[in-house]
């Protein structure tokens, strides 16, 4: 941060913030953002009761917490907007949660014991961020997830079968930006009418081994930009894939990043992808550990945006589309663990290295492919 610029906002700050030991005390009752040097947030705790007008707890240490923190937060702290439970190992959240209506994030990140979650925290109505992710004994998500009308990311693990998106479930979440699914391992069915959330803009999917198939309204997400699809053992994306124009023309036009790793049903790329506005508007695609992926289309010469071709562990592709040469806007191609291919992409002697000869940079295997068509 510039000079000035950092003078000027630790002139702003000098009555609102707080570095605090565990045997320091408060003076001012004007603080809102404190930070805790002390390895014993409990007893920190006590020294901050007088504070009326906290906002922000954060833990030099890491925020190793307990549920009578939790409590003792939602009961003295009215006007808290931080509230990280990283790490945290209590089964249970305190329904007074819901007393924190200024509440703008909440993580439970790596909580591997918390079952349940109190059917306030769908009180929050000002909340923007809900971390859920490696909460592995997380049964379900509360019923009215619709409620939370300011949420902007979410990141889920849960033991559910499903999820849910109609009655005020996820469906309703109009302002989400990001959504993560993140080692859901029982995880089998995704709601359809996804395309409700007209905000989201990354969606990720990773680590669900008993996920089959996708509903078809994944692809028509209005706002999507970056789609990540990852060690899902069983998920096809070809099942459901809609085949007609009408379904490939009213796929999303904005997506700019496709990520897919690990998908050992995948043999081929949907036609979604490669026809259509989506395809108009990919500027990075990536494909690696999908063993079973036999081949890229040659509809593929129809990513006129594309910058980056990332392709690795895909031992079964063997070549390229003919029509590579055409893809002008290709600047990086990296080819790792495919060993056929490598063969054919051999500068000069390759039989598929004239189909992309055009690409300033290749690296296969790690090296860098210096290589002009002047040569």
């Amino acid at each position: 941060m510039h000079d000035l610029v950092h003078d000027l906002a630790k002139s702003v700050a000098q009555f609102e913030q707080h570095t605090l030991d565990a045997i320091e005390k408060i003076n001012s009752n004007e603080v809102q953002h404190v930070l805790l040097s002390g390895d014993d947030p409990e007893e920190v705790l006590t020294l901050l009761q007088k504070i009326t007008k906290l906002r922000t707890i954060l833990f030099r240490n890491g925020g190793a917490t307990s549920l009578s923190f939790v409590t003792t937060c939602a009961s003295k702290f009215k006007y808290m907007r931080y509230l990280d439970l990283s790490d945290s190992s209590f089964e249970v959240l305190p329904s007074s949660i819901g007393n924190m209506k200024h509440l703008r994030y909440v993580s439970l990140l790596r909580n591997k014991r918390i079952k349940k979650l109190p059917a306030s925290i769908c009180k929050l109505y000002h909340l923007q961020t809900l971390i859920l992710a490696e909460c592995s004994e997380l049964e379900e998500l509360p019923r009215d997830m619709g409620n939370l009308i300011n949420l902007m990311f979410l990141s889920i693990t849960t033991k559910q079968r499903a999820l849910s998106g109609t009655e005020n479930g996820l469906g309703c979440l109009i302002s989400l930006r990001s959504l993560l699914i993140y080692a859901c391992n029982n995880l089998e069915f995704i709601f359809e009418g996804m395309q409700n959330l007209t905000a989201v803009r990354t969606l990720v999917i990773v680590g669900c081994p008993s996920l089959v198939s996708l509903p078809t309204s994944v692809k028509h997400l209005p706002a999507l930009e970056n789609l990540v699809f990852g060690d899902c053992e069983r998920l096809n994306l070809m099942d459901g894939d809609g085949d007609s124009e009408d379904d490939i023309q009213g796929s999303t036009s904005r997506l700019c990043t496709f990520i897919i790793s690990a998908l050992p049903q995948l043999e081929a790329l949907p036609q979604w992808l490669v026809q259509g506005p989506t395809a108009s508007n990919l500027h990075c695609f990536g494909i690696n550990g999908c063993h079973n992926f036999k081949g890229l289309p040659e509809s593929l010469e129809n990513l006129t945006s594309l910058q980056e071709l990332r392709i690795g562990d895909c031992p079964q592709l063997s070549t390229l589309p003919e029509g590579m040469h055409r893809l002008t806007t290709l600047k990086v191609l990296s080819i790792d663990d495919c060993p056929e291919l490598r063969k054919r992409c051999m500068p000069k002697i390759g039989e598929d290295w004239h189909r992309i000869a055009h690409v300033p940079e290749i690296n296969i295997d790690g090296e860098s492919i210096k290589w002009t068509t002047n040569n």
